[in-house]
């Protein structure tokens, strides 16, 4: 599809804040005219949107309040909304929703209850995308190696609850082996909860199975890329056990890179609209499979890590998400 010269998008955001969105940016940059606006004044934006029929406000925060309360009646406003927002009552109550055409949802048991606090606006829940071009299959062997990372030590990712699970198994079999990954932690909640993970280490006599690692934060994204690559690349199954995930690009990263997928079902946002086939609905169901899997031949592993990756593309590419958006856009 070449360029459509009568169709363009002016997407705004605060300053680094569009790392969700980038994958599907990428796509549409190569559909359409679009544009991008990232700051943290409004009053920029305005100036930037003035000659756009179609707005996309990523994030329903103070951005979307301003453009929602700016806007002509001739443009269009789109709003995506992920799930922090919906702690902020406040914010999302000054937003002019009349003026909104279509609020992005990417999550369903959130558009849900965003329906319940604001019944009369149009929603549409269309997933998160990936980039998968920058994830290659992993050389897959036959080390029990799981894995679990995220951007912070935080006490939702519940790595302390994972790793008294973990317990469990290497009592079973000690040749399993777990590493979680995180920045570094620059914060006092982040270093405390890192703290008490590694006393669960200590207390279950798990130093030989369990790592915890502190990665760097580089200020080049494609130094954050290269961590987690190299995470995946050395690791033969993911692990999915926060508290609460609209997602979880994490978990989605290692399907796509071939690693088996283990995601805890019982926590808050249903995760079986994405990730059915790897979930269980209890801690004893979990640990059971996991040590199956544990016994299968490097053969049958990479079998399913085709598959897996084969089931990131088809649903979460940054092609098959931004024709999501294309006929959006095309129909707003």
């Amino acid at each position: 599809m070449t360029k459509k010269n009568n169709n363009s998008l002016m997407y705004i955001c605060h300053k680094r804040k569009s790392h969700f969105a980038l994958p599907i940016l990428n796509f549409l940059s190569q559909k359409i005219k679009l544009y991008r606006s990232e700051s943290k004044y409004g009053l920029i934006h305005k100036i930037r949107l003035k000659n756009n029929k179609i707005i996309w406000v990523e994030w329903a925060r103070k951005q979307a309040k301003y453009i929602s309360n700016c806007i002509n009646n001739d443009q269009k406003l789109i709003i995506r909304l992920h799930r922090y927002e919906m702690e902020d009552y406040n914010t999302l109550s000054q937003i002019n929703w009349e003026k909104v055409a279509r609020v992005i949802f990417v999550n369903s048991e959130v558009e849900k209850k965003f329906k319940l606090l604001f019944p009369k606006v149009n929603t549409i829940m269309i997933p998160n995308a990936i980039e998968t071009t920058l994830f290659s299959i992993n050389n897959l062997n036959s080390d029990n190696s799981l894995l679990a990372y995220g951007q912070h030590y935080n006490p939702i990712k519940a790595y302390d609850k994972l790793i008294i699970m973990f317990s469990n198994i290497v009592k079973q079999n000690s040749n399993f082996t777990l590493t979680i990954a995180g920045q570094e932690p620059t914060q006092k909640k982040h270093q405390e909860y890192f703290d008490h993970c590694n006393d669960l280490i200590n207390k279950y006599d798990l130093t030989q199975n369990v790592h915890l690692l502190k990665l760097i934060n580089g200020k080049k994204e494609q130094n954050n890329l290269t961590n987690i690559l190299y995470l995946l690349q050395n690791h033969n199954a993911i692990v999915s056990f926060s508290e609460i995930e609209s997602f979880h690009y994490a978990f989605a990263e290692g399907l796509l890179s071939g690693l088996q997928g283990f995601c805890r079902g019982w926590r808050e946002l249903n995760p079986n609209e994405f990730w059915r086939n790897w979930c269980y609905s209890n801690e004893k169901e979990m640990i059971k499979e996991i040590l199956q899997w544990g016994q299968i031949s490097e053969y049958e592993r990479r079998i399913i890590g085709g598959e897996n990756r084969d089931y990131i593309i088809k649903n979460f590419s940054s092609e098959t998400i931004g024709k999501k958006y294309l006929n959006l856009i095309s129909n707003l």
